[in-house]
């Protein structure tokens, strides 16, 4: 029995030049589980609020064909009727917490439905207690983590005891531990709980095996669907490479080992499924890079929120010239805080941090985030939190305009060519908050590039970012490093830190636990549980075939690795 049932759905924003959606069909069915995929931009999100009402109600514009969800039309419904029907979360949490404390946001939607007082309690912990923030009930949300504010949306949708709940990239913020517990946590809610759920997702890795279906969007519009392993195996190459989307690492070692002469008769999504008999040269230890002359020196660095307890105690680490650095962590680790010490606009209580670019070297705290912005440029974890104009060539073109020693025709020849690098040419002149998640990422990168820093930081680059994206970001990484650039990058994706990485900073707990390469982390799984990382599923797939492949961490290692079939 259909729960959701979409009929050539065309949608078209206010004053919007083109359609967000074209004829889309799609149904769900009680109790599915289905995974929705596409390009960044493609109107997958746009799909999801036509499903809560707020699409035709709140965001006006043009709707044409239906929308049905629990046998309601959506265009004879107000968004309230669906409250108790619908659970959503969005991608960015902030757009959608309005509480300053932690128990108050859960209740809140109970409160509105006038669920009873010891009912709402019960309901409260347990969702809590899902998510994994009983600790931080009492807590003020201004203190919790990026990933910890996802969580808390995700209780809060949960508290209500939906029919259907959508979830737009609910792990983008979330470490690899948070995203399994997460995703555990909304299989059981399907499987036990009857609750039909739509995923909208780019990484896929640990998230596939929960799907029933695979729906795929382009242009606006539903273009394919079916059962996933079937799907992957006739149209892996088709969403990788037409499309630009990432598919679980361990389906696309199938497909490599299917050109050196292997066969599948059904496209592995999990380590399990992936067959024994693939047989694989012995690995080769690599030699681990040397370190360059240091353009970061943080000695014994702690810190403290007024009022608070400390966030960073005794970091010491060094970031050399030219070095891909990634700094992980746990959700809460101190990560943002680090980098925030490190761009002047926090200081350290104690410790001190140092730069050296070229014939300039000073201590960071004694410079003010104006005067540093000349060396170290900062790419916030929320891109929104950094925009300040209304047009996108604006937002990019604004650093070199506010210099006053730029002349016109150069800002507007090396604005175009950075629109253009990061695909946002055509959006010149849209407001930077109409964008999609994946790019408003990718412009506000674009807006910290523009100067040319001899340091860059990226919070949380890949977040929304589909595979084209991300390997725009990799190559452009590349590019920077062959110049002498430093990135040092936070993030939760593995395979990012796989693919780019030269070194690695862990925190846990305000502390360093780990200095070294991507392969020595890898091979680490102490360090790798009590940060709450793990390792890409290319590795994890690479030592289950033969345990000498511990070196191997990315795809194309992988694939060098496969003896051909005779």
């Amino acid at each position: 029995m259909s729960l959701v049932k979409v009929e050539e759905l065309s949608y078209t924003y206010p004053y919007a030049r083109e359609a967000a959606l074209k004829k889309v069909n799609l149904q769900i069915d009680r109790g599915e589980f289905i995974l929705l995929l596409g390009p960044s931009g493609c109107g997958k999100s746009t799909l999801a609020i036509t499903l809560n009402g707020v699409i035709p109600h709140e965001m006006g514009g043009e709707v044409r064909g239906s929308v049905q969800v629990c046998g309601m039309n959506t265009q004879d419904y107000r968004v309230s009727d669906f409250a108790r029907k619908v659970g959503i979360v969005f991608q960015n949490p902030d757009a959608q917490i309005i509480h300053s404390r932690v128990e108050d946001e859960v209740t809140f939607p109970m409160q509105n439905l006038l669920v009873p007082p010891d009912e709402m309690q019960r309901r409260r912990d347990e969702v809590l207690g899902i998510v994994g923030l009983t600790a931080q009930r009492r807590s003020l949300v201004h203190t919790l983590s990026g990933g910890q504010k996802q969580r808390l949306a995700i209780a809060a949708a949960l508290s209500m005891n939906p029919e259907l709940l959508i979830l737009d990239e609910p792990t983008a913020h979330l470490d690899p531990k948070g995203t399994k517990e997460v995703m555990s946590t909304v299989e059981k809610l399907n499987r036990e709980g009857n609750i039909t759920v739509m995923l909208i997702e780019h990484k896929l890795d640990e998230i596939t095996k929960y799907a029933d279906r695979i729906a795929i969007m382009n242009q606006g519009t539903v273009v394919d669907e079916g059962e996933p392993r079937a799907l992957l195996r006739q149209r892996s190459s088709y969403l990788m490479n037409d499309l630009g989307l990432f598919i679980p690492q361990v389906s696309e070692a199938a497909g490599l080992a299917t050109k050196k002469g292997y066969r599948f008769d059904n496209m592995p999504v999990t380590l399990e499924e992936f067959p024994q008999s693939i047989r694989m040269k012995p690995g080769i230890i690599k030699p681990t890079p040397g370190t360059t002359e240091p353009v970061i020196e943080v000695e014994s660095v702690s810190f403290a929120y007024r009022g608070g307890a400390e966030v960073l105690t005794e970091v010491s680490a060094r970031i050399g010239k030219g070095e891909i650095v990634a700094l992980l962590g746990s959700n809460g680790s101190g990560k943002t805080t680090l980098a925030k010490i490190l761009v002047g606009l926090l200081k350290p209580t104690a410790g001190r941090a140092r730069a050296n670019f070229g014939n300039q070297s000073f201590d960071i705290a004694k410079n003010s985030p104006k005067s540093l912005c000349r060396y170290i440029g900062y790419s916030f974890q929320n891109p929104e939190h950094q925009f300040v104009t209304e047009k996108v060539f604006d937002e990019v073109a604004f650093s070199l305009q506010v210099q006053n020693h730029t002349p016109e025709d150069e800002i507007v020849k090396r604005t175009n060519t950075m629109l253009d690098t990061f695909g946002l040419l055509e959006f010149s002149n849209e407001h930077p908050l109409s964008l999609s998640m994946g790019q408003k990422r990718r412009l506000s990168i674009a807006t910290v590039l523009i100067l040319e820093p001899v340091m860059i930081i990226f919070d949380e680059p890949m977040t929304g970012q589909d595979k084209r994206g991300t390997d725009y970001i990799i190559d452009l990484v590349q590019k920077l490093r062959e110049r002498g650039t430093t990135s040092l990058f936070i993030t939760h994706d593995m395979h990012f830190v796989a693919d780019v990485a030269t070194s690695v900073i862990v925190l846990d707990g305000g502390r360093v636990i780990f200095r070294g390469t991507p392969q020595l982390l890898f091979n680490s799984s102490e360090t790798l549980a009590r940060a709450s990382l793990a390792d890409p599923m290319i590795h994890r797939l690479a030592c289950r075939l033969d345990p000498s492949l511990s070196g191997i961490i990315r795809v194309g290692e992988f694939y060098d690795a496969i003896e051909a079939v005779i």
